[in-house]
């Protein structure tokens, strides 16, 4: 399980019902510190019905989440590599 404070950098609230993908710009990497996504990719979220969802590129992830006031717990999320 992972915890995600208000670091995501990125205007999505996973309280919204916005379906469209937003850019992520930045995420606790969980040691303390905000990191951005590696250089020349580009890794997107999208937040629905308790699920999210994203690329980063060729790489796909989806899982569950769960908010509560400004804290956004992501469970653990299933994986897809391509092009390996």
């Amino acid at each position: 399980m992972s915890k995600v404070g208000p670091a995501i950098g990125s205007t999505v609230s996973p309280h919204s019902n916005n379906n469209s993908r937003q850019e992520v710009t930045g995420y606790n990497n969980g040691r303390q510190a905000v990191v951005g996504p590696k250089l020349g990719s580009r890794l997107t979220v999208m937040f629905r019905d308790g699920q999210v969802s994203g690329s980063s590129g060729c790489n796909r992830f989806h899982g569950s989440f769960t908010a509560q006031g400004n804290a956004l717990t992501i469970h653990p999320l299933a994986t897809h590599a391509h092009g390996l």
